[in-house]
């Protein structure tokens, strides 16, 4: 479930935020960097990617418009746990966290937006180890393509019986 922030949301993130414009192929932030800012991803793509000591990279995700990410800044003295760089020519707003508080406090709909990323995000993550502890090479194909299917179509997700193979 991709929590997708509707547009006549952005001013209220550009009206304490920054926005950003970034052509393709650019590193927005590295793992370990200080998390103190949060982005509302308005045009383009991004992905989230880890890197190995020898160069080696993995893409967690591709963001679109819409998606916020860097949401670990909602925790003091937080670091940053993927990098995230441009694949296309992109355009975000960024906001310090502390500025970003007061609107989510005044508005409780985007307040909800907010949590029900966190818990996505929160989702995703716990469903990517229990993939990679629990499922077999053959559920773990079935899994992929099951979430292409129901990304694409969520009424699909009685497509699940694939993953029991």
């Amino acid at each position: 479930m991709n929590i997708i922030i509707p547009e006549n949301y952005f001013y209220l993130f550009e009206s304490v935020g920054e926005r950003c414009v970034l052509p393709s192929k650019t590193v927005i932030f590295y793992e370990s960097d200080d998390a103190n800012d949060i982005y509302l991803l308005i045009k383009g793509r991004v992905r989230a990617y880890l890197s190995s000591s020898q160069g080696k990279q993995i893409t967690l995700e591709v963001l679109k418009k819409g998606r916020i990410f860097g949401d670990g800044s909602f925790l003091n003295h937080s670091v940053r746990k993927a990098n995230m760089a441009t694949i296309t020519d992109a355009e975000f707003i960024r906001c310090h966290i502390t500025d970003l508080m007061p609107i989510l406090q005044k508005n409780s709909d985007l307040m909800i937006l907010m949590l029900q990323h966190l818990t996505s995000t929160c989702n995703y993550l716990t469903h990517t180890i229990e993939r990679l502890v629990n499922y077999n090479s053959t559920q773990k194909v079935a899994d992929f393509l099951l979430k292409q299917i129901t990304e694409r179509n969520p009424f699909l997700i009685h497509m699940k019986i694939l993953q029991d193979v």
